[in-house]
């Protein structure tokens, strides 16, 4: 059974503790500095299942997947979650577990819950890599498709990643009646600032910030966020 063995755990001495969970293709490292000015709780990074120092996966994996492994590591090691940090896929990751775990709050980085708009041009890439997959002599032409990012992955993790990104969660979304800080770059091209306002709109309880960068616009504000975090945890039950 897979678990995840790569986690660092700062312990502040506080009734508190906080989840970090960073993006797809990252690890814990991304998330060390919102760390360093928070001290009213305790303080837990992982790296992601399949990613950092973590093991590879032998099968493509889905969404669940993660969330029932992060579960049975928190279970397992006994930490008691409050509120959740989730930077783009690990924001996605933290509606999941929010509910299963009952935590009080999170505060997600461009988390991305839905999918950006797509123009013609992407549907027609995506039509004519399904045709020429079908066709044996074409074959050589299928690495011309896909993002960088896509190609470098292994052919297990390019169906994870698949099966990420179709996961709808919006009816764990509509089930939060949490408080949720969402901050969005205003540049940023990955997960685009119209989503964060749509979380917005959809939520019960949320407040968005839209502030200067792009998909790792919260590595550029680490002090105003870590300041709202800090008031988060205070004020959430």
């Amino acid at each position: 059974m897979y678990s995840i063995s790569s986690y660092c755990y700062i312990d502040k001495k506080m009734l508190k503790t906080i989840l970090f969970l960073h993006g797809w293709g990252c690890n814990l490292n991304y998330m060390l500095p919102l760390t360093q000015n928070i001290n009213n709780a305790n303080l837990l990074l992982i790296d992601l299942p399949g990613f950092g120092k973590n093991n590879e996966f032998d099968e493509p994996k889905t969404i669940y997947d993660f969330v029932d492994i992060i579960y049975e590591f928190l279970i397992k090691n006994n930490y008691k979650i409050d509120c959740i940090v989730g930077h783009s896929f690990g924001g996605k990751l933290a509606i999941l577990l929010a509910n299963k775990l009952k935590v009080a709050s999170l505060l997600l980085l461009a988390p991305s819950i839905y999918n950006k708009k797509r123009n013609l041009l992407y549907y027609l890439k995506i039509y004519i890599y399904k045709a020429i997959k079908n066709i044996k002599i074409f074959h050589k032409l299928l690495p011309l498709f896909g993002s960088k990012d896509y190609k470098a992955l292994t052919p297990v993790m390019k169906k994870t990643m698949s099966n990420v990104i179709n996961t709808d969660v919006e009816k764990e979304l509509l089930s939060l009646t949490i408080p949720i800080i969402l901050f969005y770059g205003k540049k940023d091209k990955i997960t685009p600032k119209y989503i964060g306002k749509k979380i917005k709109k959809k939520s019960h309880d949320a407040a968005l910030f839209i502030i200067d960068g792009d998909h790792f616009a919260y590595l550029h504000n680490i002090i105003y966020i870590d300041k709202v975090l800090e008031s988060l945890v205070d004020n959430s039950c």
